[in-house]
């Protein structure tokens, strides 16, 4: 199974001079875990912003998010994985690297991204269609 058959696309970005606080705003109303710093000029690389990165970074250190830029809390640079890579072999890289999902990017742009959550159902599908 290749990632781009599980791959969420649509990646939802936001920019690195924005606030923490918008960034939960902008993740609570799409109901999802995470956003893709968008780069800020060519040579820049995209980063990501989380649930985990906002809870460890914001939270935690009990700093105001209304006034914390993204850019201070993001991880960046991020790995990205390929859309033709082998489902299992990111899987095991997720869990190498403690990471949870990777952006997809096909050589020219990002065009989904992949969790464990993908890789859990489209496994889970499979199990039960081979079952029996």
């Amino acid at each position: 199974m290749k990632v781009n058959e599980i791959m969420t696309t649509g990646v939802e970005k936001i920019e690195s001079h924005k606030t923490v606080a918008e960034a939960i705003d902008r993740m609570l109303e799409l109901h999802i875990t995470s956003l893709i710093v968008d780069k800020v000029g060519g040579e820049d690389d995209y980063g990501i912003i989380t649930r985990k990165d906002i809870i460890k970074r914001i939270i935690v250190k009990n700093l105001d998010p209304r006034k914390t830029k993204i850019a201070t809390v993001m991880s960046s640079p991020i790995l990205t994985v390929h859309p033709d890579d082998d489902v299992v072999s990111i899987a095991k890289l997720m869990v190498r690297m403690d990471i949870r999902r990777f952006p997809v990017h096909d050589g020219h742009d990002l065009v989904g991204l992949v969790s464990n959550s993908d890789i859990f159902r489209a496994f889970a599908v499979q199990y039960h269609e081979n079952k029996g």
